[in-house]
């Protein structure tokens, strides 16, 4: 009888495993495509790489979230949100606070820096370039150095910053 009560129990624990593990998978679904609050007020970009994944032309991690806005001349732009990890595939608002200029020997390159106003992914709340300078200058100089050594040292060099308001109007 004994042997009964153990077999019936480790077969309930088993069901109830596979009960959880396939709720799991159905009620979580797909990462890749995460519904985020949308706001209209605010533009949109989608996540094309994740804070913290490694680039692999030359193995540094990013420290923010990249998407591309795309213009009707096919040419891109980089958008770098400065927030919480967002999965890639995620659509998320952005605010856009400054752009940054590069050159480096394939020509100049602007970088918008933005963050995000969604209080999920949020990390930091600045208005514009000022404000990133005076309150988070640490985090605007981890950009410039992320940005100068991402493809060797000495190939980018910072042209200069301006208020996003300003470029993209």
């Amino acid at each position: 009888m004994e042997a009964c009560k153990l077999v019936n129990y480790k077969t309930a624990l088993f069901t109830l495993f596979v009960f959880l593990t396939t709720w799991n998978i159905i009620s979580c679904g797909n990462p890749s495509t995460k519904k985020v609050l949308l706001l209209d007020e605010y533009p949109s970009i989608t996540i094309t790489n994740s804070m913290g994944d490694l680039m692999i032309e030359n193995y540094m991690a990013l420290i923010g979230n990249i998407g591309y806005l795309v213009d009707n001349n096919s040419d891109s732009m980089e958008v770098m949100v400065i927030s919480q990890r967002v999965e890639e595939g995620t659509q998320i608002n952005y605010h856009p606070i400054g752009v940054l200029t590069l050159s480096s020997p394939s020509g100049n390159k602007k970088i918008i820096v933005a963050t995000t106003p969604n209080q999920v992914y949020s990390s930091i709340e600045v208005e514009d370039l000022t404000d990133l300078s005076v309150q988070f200058g640490n985090i605007k100089r981890m950009v410039e150095q992320w940005y100068t050594g991402k493809d060797g040292f000495g190939n980018n060099r910072i042209v200069k910053w301006e208020d996003a308001r300003k470029v993209l109007e």
